[in-house]
């Protein structure tokens, strides 16, 4: 009889270590879901401000801060295999943003 609570306390162990290791492969599968999808949407934090300085802003001649009316965009979409480059960027008016956004958000759905 002293058996029993060996044998269930070996199925419990053998229950918790099942639920690790499949928790541990959706976590694995989860991150490598994440990974790829932040490397589309990933965009280097000081490439703005290093476009900025080399182009200053179209409205108010700045090369830093806030400009009026017009954001940086890509010229060709990363989802499109654009690259995360000085030279794939540009000024556009917040007008031309909206129809380059739909024409991106077309271009390259999934």
């Amino acid at each position: 009889m002293a058996e029993q609570p060996k044998a269930r306390y070996a199925a419990t162990l053998a229950a918790i270590a099942g639920a690790i290791v499949g928790a541990a492969l959706i976590a694995w599968a989860l991150a490598e879901t994440m990974d790829a999808a932040f490397a589309e949407t990933y965009r280097e934090p000081r490439l703005r401000t290093a476009f900025m300085k080399g182009h200053p802003c179209p409205a108010n001649g700045k090369a830093t801060g806030a400009c009026a009316g017009y954001v940086v965009g890509y010229i060709k979409p990363r989802c499109a295999g654009g690259a995360d480059r000085l030279t794939n960027l540009r000024w556009q008016t917040i007008r031309e943003a909206r129809v380059n956004d739909r024409e991106e958000r077309r271009l390259c759905a999934k």
